[in-house]
């Protein structure tokens, strides 16, 4: 029982990002001006502890009710990172800790230097998962 009601709130809470527009509002994407919130500025100052570069990206509504907020471009965690143009602050610094914690080490243990950049999604999928573990 209890297992269905999380299934079922997590299906509503995945659902209620695109529940379809305002009445009034123009399909389309949109900027909104950067205001970073508090959750944003503590995410932020997490990534600059972490030693991370990155840059605030602007909220966009893209219509249909799906929106974009408290989103960064990472520029670099310790390397490069390439290929992810946009993804929310605490998932960059996830990233960001899985790449200093885990494939820096790694790569030096098994190839004698450091890595010298990080690309694209499928860093992100492994990061993912790596976070999911308990």
């Amino acid at each position: 029982m209890a297992m269905r009601s999380l299934f079922a709130l997590t299906a509503i809470a995945l659902l209620s990002a695109c529940v379809g527009p305002p009445k009034g509002a123009r399909p389309g994407s949109r900027p909104v001006a950067v205001q970073p919130t508090g959750d944003l500025k503590q995410c932020a100052a997490r990534l600059e502890r972490q030693g991370a570069r990155f840059a605030l990206l602007p909220d966009k509504s893209f219509g249909g009710g799906c929106t974009a907020t408290g989103s960064v471009r990472l520029i670099a965690a310790s390397v490069p990172v390439t290929n992810v143009t946009a993804i929310r602050c605490p998932l960059a610094s996830t990233l960001t800790d899985w790449i200093q914690r885990s494939v820096t080490p790694a790569a030096r243990s098994a190839f004698g230097h450091a890595i010298v950049d990080v690309q694209g999604a499928e860093c992100l999928r492994a990061a993912l998962l790596a976070a999911a573990r308990p």
